[in-house]
């Protein structure tokens, strides 16, 4: 006998049952069970013997097989075929062999098919500015089931179906607090309604009917930003929002590669802010140079400056780059720009929120 190898004192077999909780409904998800006997003996196993029973004791389903078989599947139906009804259930394993006649101890398992009732409630419908004092909504969710909640997960959703918050969870049910923000960006989430969706999956695999809830939001993206900005300058024109940045806080010395600043990324970070709180409106980035004595040189530097606050908006801003219109402009404006009374910057970018003449 190989060192450190110990011959079992006594013959025994136990089941192991995975998944426990399963729903044979037809729907695809966890329709059957699969028993996996474990052997603790050297005999050989001439035949078995698997029985399921209800805890009542009363058998329901009864399969045999020769030889040891290390993976027994159950749909669910009893010896007619037919599925047996919601509950409890036991099964228990049967082997023989050559001087081996032993039984494994009982497993319990669930049948369910009934999916979980969910409930939520929440502390008001109405967001409003009681949001400046750090104030939030108090989501309460309440589950009903046979079977343990496996995962669960409220929703929030704008009028176009856009999903703007979820909290997903696969521990016990909580409060969720949720202050009005877009966890993406930061931001307020626009004034308007909203529609809350809570659904749970348990153990099962059963999956719930939503239970919705409508709330809306009244505060406005301004009075929100007004705490929240106070690096830049907003400016409201005919032609949108405009919001100046020098390049002389944005940038570096390094007239051949500009980076940024700390100071300047603090700029664009209240900038990413305003951009978001209005996901609708489409962002120009216009750069401005007027450092060399050849114009091509100002609008290849002007170009620079603003695809480096392009990368920033979209890559720790998240702003979605679709919404973004980047131009070096050199020395000079575009025309429309120029009947605007606010002064063009002469060298850095100048963010502009088009079709927004009032923020």
């Amino acid at each position: 006998m190989a060192a450190g190898f110990t011959q079992p004192s006594f013959d025994a077999i136990e089941l192991r049952v995975e998944p426990e909780y399963f729903s044979p409904n037809d729907d695809g998800i966890q329709d059957q069970t699969f028993f996996s006997p474990i052997l603790h003996s050297q005999k050989d196993v001439t035949r078995w013997q698997l029985i399921v029973r209800k805890t009542t004791g009363k058998k329901i389903w009864k399969t045999t097989g020769a030889g040891f078989s290390a993976l027994i599947k159950w749909d669910g139906r009893n010896n007619k075929g037919r599925v047996v009804p919601d509950g409890d259930y036991q099964g228990t394993i049967r082997v023989w062999g050559g001087g081996l006649k032993i039984s494994s101890p009982e497993r319990l398992l669930v049948i369910d098919t009934e999916p979980p009732e969910v409930y939520v409630a929440v502390s008001t419908t109405v967001l409003d500015n009681t949001l400046l004092d750090g104030d939030y909504l108090t989501f309460n969710p309440e589950f009903v089931d046979d079977s343990p909640i496996d995962r669960w997960q409220l929703q929030i959703l704008d009028l176009t179906g856009r999903t703007v918050y979820v909290h997903w969870s696969t521990g016990p049910v909580q409060e969720i607090f949720w202050d009005g923000k877009d966890p993406s960006t930061g931001v307020l989430v626009p004034q308007g309604s909203y529609r809350c969706a809570l659904q749970a999956w348990d153990m099962a695999g059963n999956e719930s009917v939503p239970s919705f809830l409508d709330i809306s939001v009244t505060l406005t993206a301004k009075e929100m930003l007004k705490q929240a900005l106070e690096q830049i300058s907003v400016h409201e024109t005919s032609l949108g929002l405009i919001v100046p940045l020098d390049a002389a806080y944005l940038f570096d010395n390094n007239l051949k590669k500009p980076e940024l600043t700390e100071q300047g990324k603090e700029l664009l970070r209240e900038v990413s802010l305003l951009v978001n709180a209005y996901p609708f409106a489409d962002i120009r980035l216009d750069g401005y140079s007027y450092h060399g004595r050849m114009s091509s040189k100002d609008r290849h530097l002007s170009s620079l400056f603003a695809w480096r606050v392009y990368s920033f908006l979209v890559k720790q801003g998240n702003v979605k780059p679709s919404r973004l219109h980047v131009k070096g402009r050199g020395r000079h404006a575009m025309f429309d720009r120029r009947a605007v009374e606010l002064e063009v910057i002469k060298n850095g970018v100048e963010v502009r929120l088009e079709g927004l003449e009032e923020w």
